[in-house]
């Protein structure tokens, strides 16, 4: 009898995961890896051992974590809310996450954050991109 583990991500991971832009730099890199470990076997044959590791690794996390995400339960609900309504404002100001990797990557920084009228789209995020501390 084979078992297949089911993992249901929250609803803003799935969210920020089917955005053009986060989806197709993923599908990319991940064409890039596979491309990679097809090229060179020495390199496959390490990514190989990796990638068991990280699975077994993951499975133990999940299984050791689980009560105590079930009792997190209450607090990660309300930082699910918070996020969400977070990636509503990102959406709106940064209209880049709507495009693909491959019509994207011809924006310049400066394009991503400010409009083509020259005002900057989002206080919040340039002082995100300030170091920290202030």
């Amino acid at each position: 009898m084979n078992c297949v583990a089911v993992l249901v991500l929250p609803l803003g991971v799935g969210r920020v995961a089917g955005l053009p832009l986060v989806s197709s730099s993923c599908e990319m890199a991940s064409a890039s890896y596979a491309a990679t470990k097809e090229t060179h076997p020495a390199i496959k044959a390490v990514c190989e051992v990796a990638e068991t590791g990280v699975r077994a690794i993951t499975s133990a996390a999940i299984i050791g974590a689980q009560p105590i995400l079930d009792h997190l339960e209450p607090q990660f609900a309300a930082a699910e809310e918070y996020a969400c309504r977070g990636l509503d404002r990102l959406e709106e100001q940064l209209p880049i996450l709507q495009q693909p990797i491959e019509k994207a990557h011809c924006w310049s920084p400066r394009e991503a954050l400010w409009g083509s009228g020259g005002y900057l789209k989002s206080a919040g995020l340039f002082l995100f991109l300030l170091p920290w501390p202030l």
